[in-house]
């Protein structure tokens, strides 16, 4: 059955508009009112947008990682989120809380981490190839 991304979800409650809202709000919309809260300028609905996108599987992942590219998540915490397999190659996880983060199999290339909380984070088979790490807390962190 192909799914319409424009049509309400289980965990969708009311229609949400572009007006400003609370942040926790519950808002209707999809795909889209993921995407606009994730473009929303207030930090703290951008960083609540992130599990919701996740319900959206690989289209809310696809969110997510450009999210973090753009540079949307800085500091944001974000700790056990799951990201495996996630393309985040060149983003910019400046002081993000990623720890308990399952970032196995991620590509971390070029990524900026500096000042990122990686503790007990899962980087199983992650590349990290070029990725920037000074002042990262990796304590307990997998890197097997």
């Amino acid at each position: 059955m192909i799914q319409n991304n424009q049509q309400p979800r289980e965990f969708d409650a009311i229609l949400g508009g572009n007006s400003q809202l609370p942040l926790n709000s519950a808002v209707l919309g999809g795909i889209e009112g993921v995407k606009m809260r994730l473009d929303s300028p207030r930090d703290e609905t951008r960083f609540a947008a992130v599990s919701e996108a996740l319900k959206y599987g690989k289209e809310g992942l696809d969110l997510v990682t450009k999210a973090f590219k753009d540079g949307k998540l800085i500091g944001g915490n974000l700790s056990g989120i799951d990201l495996t397999g996630a393309d985040l190659r060149g983003a910019d996880l400046r002081e993000a809380n990623l720890s308990e983060a399952n970032l196995s199999e991620a590509n971390l290339e070029l990524a900026d981490l500096r000042k990122a909380n990686l503790s007990n984070a899962k980087l199983q088979h992650t590349n990290l190839t070029g990725a920037k790490l000074a002042g990262a807390n990796l304590r307990g962190a997998d890197l097997t």
